[in-house]
């Protein structure tokens, strides 16, 4: 078991446009956000609270990138709303159970949809809620600092700085449900739309474990 904290912003928006709504299975589904030219700027996961209201978890070391490229895109008139909530919130990760029924007021919890062994998901929406959670979950869920990114790099998944500059056929976003080829009007959308329907995918990220030919494993 293991807990992991990233940063989040929260996105509030009116529920006036045009724009088809982005579709969820559950209230947590994962994305990227591409810049112009289709080339990834970060991943995410979103969680839908309602129609006008969306919660951004994003790795660190893109947060403050994904929050300008954001507000470069709201209209003067528009009534949407973007705000870094990294400050209240917290991300952590649990591993051990997929259980994300019953949640405790003050958080929200969802199996990482990009892949099961990516654990389950918890958002703690206030600095209290974020404070009680470990105590609360120490006895059943011990911390164990860096599980999370093991994991992560042994099931090939990239995140963060890892991806930028790279396309979304390329770190496998497919098949991390972080794209979608029935959505249109989206930024990079022309890219990610070509590759996938020609095939033209030259490399692709891949998890590689090197180690001495000695070496015992478990």
């Amino acid at each position: 078991p293991a807990a992991t904290a990233a940063v989040t912003a929260a996105a509030v928006e009116d529920n006036a446009s045009s724009t088809p709504p982005v579709e969820f299975s559950d209230k947590l589904r994962s994305a990227c956000f591409l810049d112009s030219k289709g080339r990834i700027l970060t991943d995410s996961l979103l969680w839908k609270i309602d129609e006008t209201k969306y919660y951004v978890d994003v790795p660190e070391d893109t947060a403050d990138q994904l929050l300008a490229h954001m507000k470069q895109f709201i209209l003067r008139r528009s009534k949407v709303k973007v705000v870094d909530a990294s400050e209240e919130m917290a991300s952590h990760v649990v591993y051990g159970t997929l259980n994300a029924q019953n949640t405790p007021e003050g958080f929200l919890s969802a199996v990482d949809p990009r892949h099961p062994c990516l654990g389950l998901r918890i958002l703690s929406l206030t600095p209290e809620a974020t404070a009680q959670l470990e105590p609360m979950m120490k006895s059943a869920f011990p911390t164990s600092p860096g599980t999370y990114r093991v994991v992560r790099k042994l099931a090939g998944v990239a995140e963060g700085s890892e991806l930028q500059g790279k396309i979304a056929g390329e770190t496998n976003q497919e098949f991390l449900n972080a794209v979608s080829f029935s959505k249109g009007c989206y930024l990079g959308q022309e890219l990610t739309a070509r590759v996938q329907y020609t095939g033209a995918i030259r490399k692709r990220v891949m998890p590689v474990l090197l180690m001495d030919s000695n070496m015992e494993l478990p």
